[in-house]
């Protein structure tokens, strides 16, 4: 059993990632002679109540706020569409202020402040665009990009991110990757929000999932 993506949702987020054409007839052809790859899959956990796999991304932060405004967690997406996430993204940037706390990537803990993180397991965000060049699908590690500091221009240095590395303050890479924080903070899977926590452990299980995409040398995966 292979699990694929069509161009029928929202953004089309996971057949952009595979290479699979927005034209239905085009994508149906390209996956019956599609090839069948290994990909990693994501978990995350708050420690206590829930523990959730994703493909593409988790995030913690202002993007977690933004989701659960448009869409509850536990409910189904009543507003479709790129545009509710910018209007969310515009209302909440000028009062969100930044999360203190610690993160450990592999057994080492630093201190940190941020608006944003993202444990990636991709080079896109979310369809928009490329924020890792270097997110592989299959490598066996998650791509981490934080955005650090608190101020007012938060919705601005999220979106600058889509399109040059301004924003970004850190990309690290790791297998296992924790959160404490000083407040409880919305969070996000693949665009679904998840209830908010002061705690977060992410881990990369390697090669998890058979993934069907067309057959074609595709950047998010590894010969």
């Amino acid at each position: 059993v292979a699990l694929t993506g069509f161009p029928k949702g929202t953004v089309n987020v996971l057949p952009k990632e595979f290479g699979i054409s927005n034209n239905p007839i085009k994508a149906a052809d390209a996956l019956v002679h599609g090839v069948v790859r290994r990909m990693d899959v994501g978990m995350i956990s708050d420690g206590i109540s829930y523990r959730r796999p994703f493909l593409l991304m988790a995030g913690v932060g202002i993007d977690g706020e933004v989701m659960g405004r448009v869409q509850k967690p536990g409910e189904a997406k009543t507003r479709q569409g790129k545009w509710p996430y910018f209007e969310e993204l515009i209302k909440i940037s000028p009062s969100f202020r930044g999360v203190s706390g610690e993160y450990t990537i592999d057994g080492v803990k630093r201190a940190i402040k941020f608006i944003q993180v993202w444990f990636q397991n991709t080079q896109n965000l979310g369809g928009y665009g490329t924020i890792r060049e270097d997110g592989i699908s299959n490598d066996k590690e998650g791509e981490i990009s934080f955005f650090e500091g608190e101020t007012i221009l938060n919705g601005v240095r999220i979106l600058s991110a889509l399109y040059t590395p301004w924003g970004i303050s850190q990309k690290l890479q790791g297998q296992d990757f924790w959160l404490d924080l000083d407040r409880p903070v919305a969070a996000e899977i693949d665009g679904e929000p998840l209830k908010r926590s002061d705690h977060f452990e992410m881990e990369v299980v390697p090669e998890a999932i058979n993934v069907l995409t067309p057959d074609k040398e595709i950047v998010l995966f590894e010969a």
